[in-house]
């Protein structure tokens, strides 16, 4: 199979939805896999996809592949990764790794590994190192090794996707944003009608509904992504696109939410002015 620059992973049964959107954003060589979505794109159109996807969980960047058959492997071709073109030492960064391999078994072993040859890479070049931070950090590395295939790729969304930002407060078992949105566009909700959610929790349904209705991307309310702590970050040219992507059209019909919890009606209002959608 063909290495493609990006890859966009999704949930389950929704990657023929995401192929849709990933060639409506301007993605070009899409492919589906499985739980993902392969693709090429310019640098516009990726900040596009980060802004505008709605069943995307993640969009990686791939920078480099191999064969590892031990841990010295491993090390000497992160090591040999140009590290310092991506970011800097003033930057923070984590690894996620996800293992199904009989010669790497613990994700934990194989991101600390990573994670020493970046350090040592960066050592080595300036006597400096980059700091880790697992809970906030600037820059996300991911690795994947399938047997003894090692993929290595920056995370461009840093944070998950389906964390829109509108959510302020969730009710009990929260509805996952992309899931919901991809049950809506499988359903076939375009925005033409009126939509009905008689149990609506903390208003995921009827907030993505009306997000689809409107054209309003989901990214909109994010304030960070994490292509911003690349090097080859172009801040004049995300603000160009995230002002050329909203363009929201009027919406004839009615959105009704209600649950018999008054405390998930209150959660619902909230999310929903935080959408600016009340």
């Amino acid at each position: 199979m063909k290495e493609l620059p990006f890859i966009a992973t999704t949930l389950y049964g929704l990657e023929n939805i995401l192929v849709k959107e990933l060639i409506e954003l301007g993605a070009e060589e899409v492919m589906p896999m499985n739980r993902a979505v392969g693709f090429s794109a310019s640098k516009s159109v990726l900040y596009k996809v980060n802004l505008g996807t709605r069943t995307a969980m993640r969009v990686l960047k791939n920078i480099n592949s191999f064969m590892a058959y031990k841990e010295e492997d491993l090390y000497r071709n992160v090591f040999n990764i140009r590290w310092e073109d991506y970011f800097s030492v003033k930057n923070s960064f984590m690894i996620n790794s996800a293992v199904n391999s009989t010669l790497f078994t613990h994700s934990h072993f194989v991101s600390q590994k990573t994670k020493d040859a970046i350090v040592d890479r960066f050592r080595k070049i300036n006597r400096l190192r980059p700091s880790v931070n697992t809970k906030d950090p600037d820059i996300v590395i991911n690795i994947h090794i399938n047997n003894a295939k090692v993929n290595v790729a920056l995370d461009s969304s840093g944070e998950p996707l389906f964390k829109r930002g509108y959510r302020v407060s969730q009710y009990v078992a929260p509805l996952n944003e992309v899931l919901a949105a991809g049950m809506l566009m499988i359903a076939g909700w375009t925005g033409n009608g009126n939509f009905v959610d008689p149990m609506c929790g903390s208003g995921t349904l009827p907030i993505e509904a009306a997000l689809i209705a409107r054209k309003i991307p989901p990214g909109l309310f994010r304030n960070k992504f994490g292509f911003m702590k690349w090097k080859d970050f172009d801040e004049n040219l995300f603000n160009r696109i995230k002002q050329n992507i909203l363009k929201p059209v009027d919406f004839n019909g009615t959105i009704s939410a209600s649950d018999i919890s008054g405390e998930a009606i209150s959660l619902t209002k909230r999310n929903l002015r935080k959408a600016m959608l009340d």
